[in-house]
């Protein structure tokens, strides 16, 4: 059984320091139109990105069903970087391209050519400072520009950026990326990895909530499925973040059942908790998850 609303309000780091985020990578779409194509493919409005604001964003298939959810930043005029698990980078970019057409952009696998890392705790400031990095403004979503980075101060917890930068750039921490997932699991942060792909409207997971969505912003694909969600009033599916009781962490996608019905999906777990689209109406009771190798 997985329980909601019994988890400690805690960051994922004691102490400030900056850890690697291997599962993560770079998608880059660079070149003249780059922001126009994008415009008309991401739900979020692209040209709200500029050096010093970055934004989180969702790509939908026709039927509004999410393929992806990703921080969007544009380290240079004409590029825009869309940070995401590297496990869907090949299938997001094979999607991005059958809509190029005559776009004047190319679609480049980057995360050979960036790092990045989750910089995190009390002692961030201390830790900025020493390597001569300057906080981003008040306000998630904001960037600070480096020779050779951008830090991004990312929503839902206090003293929390992202790291974007040339290998090597500024010192990191090796680690598995479960800190990274715990710590968004903790912000309320949703993304989209290969077994959750198109299981979701951006809605049930939150991205109207999170400034994840532009609803004055023209056409974009799935964007009739998005409207039309919004438009009805109450969404009957939304994310919200459970305990994992036996320290089993359920992959995402995994089914959730109550009363052997199924209410809902996995979307990131992580420490024995994770972040979960669950029918509202379904809360109440007990919500289970049929894990591997479990009856």
């Amino acid at each position: 059984m997985i329980e909601p609303d019994k988890l400690a309000d805690s960051t994922a780091a004691e102490t400030g320091e900056a850890w690697a985020i291997p599962h993560f990578g770079t998608l880059r779409i660079s070149g003249d139109d780059a922001a126009s194509f994008l415009q008309g493919q991401l739900c979020n409005d692209v040209r709200k990105l500029d050096e010093a604001h970055a934004q989180l964003t969702g790509l939908s298939d026709a039927k509004g069903r999410l393929q992806a959810i990703a921080y969007a930043l544009s380290p240079h005029p004409d590029t825009i970087d869309l940070i995401l698990p590297k496990e869907i980078i090949e299938p997001v970019a094979a999607i991005l391209g059958r809509y190029v057409l005559r776009a004047r952009l190319q679609i480049t696998d980057f995360s050979d050519s960036v790092e990045l890392a989750a910089v995190s705790g009390p002692a961030v400031p201390v830790w900025l400072t020493a390597n001569g990095l300057a906080q981003p403004a008040p306000g998630p979503m904001a960037v600070t520009a480096a020779a050779d980075a951008r830090l991004i101060r990312l929503p839902g917890l206090d003293n929390t950026f992202l790291l974007h930068q040339r290998p090597g750039a500024y010192p990191i921490a090796a680690d598995s990326g479960e800190k990274w997932e715990l710590q968004r699991i903790r912000a309320g942060d949703p993304t989209i990895f290969a077994s959750s792909r198109g299981l979701f409207v951006a809605q049930m997971t939150n991205l109207d909530l999170l400034d994840g969505i532009s609803f004055e912003k023209g056409c974009y694909t799935g964007q009739e499925v998005v409207a039309r969600t919004q438009h009805l009033g109450k969404i009957k599916r939304r994310m919200f973040r459970f305990a994992v009781p036996g320290g089993h962490n359920p992959e995402p996608g995994t089914v959730l059942t109550n009363g052997g019905q199924k209410v809902g999906n996995v979307v990131r777990s992580a420490g024995a908790e994770c972040l979960a689209v669950v029918r509202t109406d379904a809360l109440a009771g007990e919500v289970r998850a049929k894990l591997p190798g479990t009856s």
